[in-house]
């Protein structure tokens, strides 16, 4: 083949229009005095049963295979230019960056995957999962909700949990078991017992003038809980 009839077969364009159902593009070839294409479809890694769906951006430059007639084509990918740089220049990753600068990248050299989402981020999962990690993590958020339909199972040596405010437990009946039990001085303060509390609201006696008594105000009680029982006194 002659290298005349070669750049025939082979010509660079500019994207005009996407056909997003159909994963074509028009594409305007400024060498021939910018005549726009019919819809071309976009090479595509698979487009079977596995499928794959990337589609290049409006004035992105490509890449277009044409028949020597003219009268079919395909647009193999897109490539850089003096206007449009590669974001990375770095031959140890791998980038993906969108228009909103949400990225995935993959640093070889580093064994590090990095994904940087400007928005929201969802993975359905129809079965298990199973997460291992050999070194430590941490999980930083405003607001975290863990919900389970079951259980919640979490097992370790070494439990902390701590929070600035409050702490709160809400069960129909909570356990707690342990060799040992300990309750700081100053939270053994602040533990009233359910039926003391319960009793003193209702007690009264009978005042000077016959009239009965204000109930008394329930008091803080200390608690010191050894083994599997928690003694409570007054």
């Amino acid at each position: 083949m002659k290298s005349q009839e070669l750049l025939n077969i082979i010509k660079y364009g500019t994207v005009t229009e996407i056909k997003a159902d159909a994963a074509q593009v028009k594409v305007a070839f400024k060498e021939s005095g910018d005549v726009v294409s019919y819809y071309m479809p976009v090479l595509q890694s698979f487009a079977g049963k596995n499928n794959a769906y990337v589609l290049p951006s409006i004035d992105d430059v490509v890449v277009c295979l044409i028949s020597p007639r003219g009268d079919a084509g395909v647009v193999l990918g897109s490539i850089y230019t003096g206007i449009n740089k590669p974001l990375i220049t770095d031959e140890n990753k791998y980038n993906i960056t969108f228009e909103d600068e949400s990225s995935i990248e993959y640093d070889k050299k580093e064994n590090l995957l990095k994904a940087d989402i400007k928005g929201s981020a969802e993975i359905i999962i129809d079965k298990s999962i199973t997460i291992t990690i050999t070194e430590d993590k941490e999980i930083s958020a405003k607001n975290i909700k863990i919900t389970a339909e079951s259980e919640i199972n979490i097992e370790c040596k070494t439990a902390n949990i701590k929070a600035d405010s409050e702490a709160n437990i809400e069960a129909g009946t909570v356990n707690l078991k342990g060799s040992k039990v300990n309750v700081g001085e100053n939270a053994a303060r602040g533990i009233l017992h359910e039926g003391l509390i319960d009793w003193l609201s209702t007690h009264t006696h009978t005042g000077n003038m016959g009239s009965p008594t204000s109930p008394p105000v329930a008091p803080l009680i200390s608690a010191s809980c050894v083994s599997s029982t928690c003694k409570v006194s007054v």
